[in-house]
Order: C-alpha cells, then sequence, then structure tokens
C-alpha cells in the first residue's frame, strides 16, 4: 500500500506543477501521461491514470477559456520498447508535458529516445 501511496504522490506533485503552468497560459495545455494500464504493473498505471483523470476534471470545471488541459493517456502495458513508441507519439502530437512512465526500464528506454534526439 505505502508503494502505490508514494506513487499517486508523485503524480500529484507532477499534476500540480502542470495545473499551475496551465493557469497562466493563453492555449489548451495538452498532457500525455503514460501509465500501465494492462500490464504486470497496472496496479499502479490505473490508480495513476483515475487520479490524473479526476484532478484535471476538477481543473477544467474551473478554468477560464484557453486555459484547459486535455489529457492524453497512452498504456504502455509496462513495456519498455511500447513506452518509447508511446513517446514518439507524444512528440508527433506536440503535447506540452509527459507524465511517466513510471517503471525503471521504461525510464531508461525513454531517456535513451530524448538523448538521442
Amino acid at each position: 500500500m505505502k508503494v502505490v501511496q508514494g506513487f499517486l504522490g508523485m503524480i500529484c506533485i507532477c499534476m500540480c506543477f502542470v495545473l499551475m503552468t496551465a493557469c497562466f497560459g493563453t492555449h489548451t495545455t495538452k498532457v500525455g501521461l503514460l501509465v500501465d494500464l494492462s500490464g504486470k504493473s497496472s496496479s499502479l498505471g490505473i490508480p495513476a491514470r483515475d487520479a490524473a483523470i479526476l484532478r484535471i476534471n476538477a481543473y477544467n470545471a474551473r478554468a477560464k477559456a484557453g486555459q484547459e488541459i486535455k489529457l492524453i493517456i497512452k498504456d504502455t502495458k509496462g513495456d519498455a520498447k511500447e513506452a518509447r513508441a508511446k513517446v514518439q507519439e507524444f512528440v508527433e502530437e506536440e503535447v506540452d508535458y509527459i507524465i511517466g512512465p513510471f517503471t525503471s526500464g521504461e525510464t531508461t528506454e525513454i531517456d535513451e529516445y530524448f538523448f538521442d534526439r
């Protein structure tokens, strides 16, 4: 249970940063969320997704026009190569922020992607 609480705390910190910066924007902020929804770590990914959806919906309900956040969720399936492919999709979609992934293998693969660019 402590792992899930720490994981959700990390999601909350990331979301606070995104929400603070979106408040000063003049366009819809696109946020990509990479989580494992169907693999070995889905027990962490599903609550993280749900927490992000709740927080962004609450923010958007009060946001001024042009300051909304669009959450784009992609399933990494707990696979590093899949996570890299999803990051490439986010880059092509020109998301403003990417939150995740949250496993070491996926994170290492994504680090390599950005360092290679």
